[in-house]
């Protein structure tokens, strides 16, 4: 009885939700802002991997170190990731200020310039800490 009347009040407050008007909206602004949405992705996403891959290698290994000069040697997780989420957030904030006041033709050209550094240079750090991580534990 309980869930059935849970689920009916569900169904009453998320109709509006289902509408075309929202979905129609989020379609559009996904179409007209795919190459925002992308660098969004590389530059939150690429620091937030690395930081979950040197998570991963801290807990697989106690052998693994940072060798960040600024972290110590065995730093806790949300000193991993809280760096990490605010440089993204930081740097995809700039994004949205280049996207909003620069001609779109323009901000087109320089988002790829500064997330395509980030984007492989996150990729490679990931890549080593995977690597390493998989070396210290194979060699227990």
């Amino acid at each position: 009885m309980a869930r059935s009347l849970i689920a009916a009040i569900s169904v009453i407050l998320l109709a509006p939700c289902l509408s075309a008007g929202p979905l129609h909206s989020i379609k559009r602004y996904i179409s007209t802002h795919k190459e925002l949405l992308a660098y969004d992705g590389i530059v939150i996403g690429g620091p937030l991997a690395d930081a979950a891959s040197s998570v991963h290698c801290q807990n697989a290994s106690p052998r693994c170190i940072e060798t960040d000069p600024i972290l110590p040697l065995h730093p806790m997780p949300a000193q991993f990731f809280v760096p990490a989420a605010i440089g993204g957030a930081v740097i995809a904030a700039g994004g949205h200020l280049v996207w909003h006041f620069v001609d779109h033709r323009k901000a087109k050209q320089i988002l790829p310039w500064i997330a395509g550094p980030i984007g492989v240079g996150e990729f490679l750090q990931v890549k080593s800490n995977v690597n390493v991580a998989n070396v210290l534990t194979s060699s227990r």
